[in-house]
Parts: C-alpha cells; structure tokens; sequence
C-alpha cells in the first residue's frame, strides 16, 4: 500500500550547481590528478535522491572548474568528465549542463546561468565560499573539503527553502 504525500511535490526543477574538488572528492583524494570519490558520489546521490522526492525533477550544473573539459552533447569532453558523466549515469542521472566560462567570478557565472535560465529553485554545493563575494545572495551550502560532501550536507540542503 503506498503511503499518500503529506506535502505536495514542487511542480518546477532544481538546479544543483555543483563544484567537484572538495565535494564529489576529498583533500585525501588530491594526491592524483581529477578524482572521484565513489563514497562522496554515493552521498550526492542520496542528495538528488532526496531532491527528486521534492521537486519534478533534478538539474545538475556543474561550476567547478572542471567544466572547462565539459560539452553539452560530449563530442569534446575531457577524460575526467566522460568519467564523471558514466559514474552518473550508471545511478541513472546525467549532467543538465555547466554554468559559463568567464573571468567575472564563481558567483557571478551562476548568477547568470539563473537569469538566463530562469531558474526559481537552486542550490550552490563548493568548498570553497571565497570563490563568491556575498554567498548570502544565494542558495549556498559549504562544504569541508576535508571529508567532500556529508551526509549531514545533505540534510541541510534539503531542509532549505529553495
């Protein structure tokens, strides 16, 4: 029997802007060249995840500088991305696009995408706030490039109001 909703789904996307180094790896991880942390994956996992019981659906952008070797139809993508793109994928999910490349700023560059996009719900996942010149101008959670994302991040950011 399937339980009913007690709040009823948002009818619009999230956007997930998403840094990689620090989130979806740790500073332990940065001994290599670009990685991936299968554990740290698994957690923005179960953050889309918990996302997708809220909202339509889950648009994940990525903001981290990574994106440089990123394409949108991946005729161009560099080794690191097709990875990233194949980890996602074999969870069922897929990166929506990047935010653009500019020598204006982290913030500035997601400031645009959400103009330009018209995106109502969002949320800034980095490591590194000073990358931004007033976070509190956005949907933002800080996470410690210690350990990358946390379970405990992941609570947070679904409790916000996007």
């Amino acid at each position: 029997m399937k339980i009913p909703r007690l709040v009823k789904k948002i009818d619009d996307p999230v956007y997930v802007f998403f840094d990689m180094d620090g989130v979806l790896n740790r500073e332990s991880d940065w001994n290599r060249a670009f990685p991936i942390n299968e554990d740290n994956v698994k957690i923005f996992s179960e953050l889309i995840e918990g996302l997708m019981d809220i909202y339509a659906s889950v648009r994940l952008v990525i903001s981290s500088s990574w994106r440089a070797g990123y394409s949108k139809n991946g005729d161009n993508d560099t080794p690191q991305i097709k990875e990233l793109k194949n980890i996602l994928r074999g969870k069922g999910y897929h990166i929506y696009a990047a935010t653009p490349l500019s020598n204006k700023g982290r913030q500035k560059e997601i400031e645009y995408y959400i103009r330009r996009n018209n995106v109502s719900h969002y949320i800034v996942i980095d490591d590194e706030s000073s990358l931004y010149y007033d976070i509190s101008l956005l949907h933002f959670c800080e996470v410690d490039s210690k350990i990358g994302i946390s379970r405990d991040d992941v609570k947070k950011i679904i409790k916000m109001r996007l």
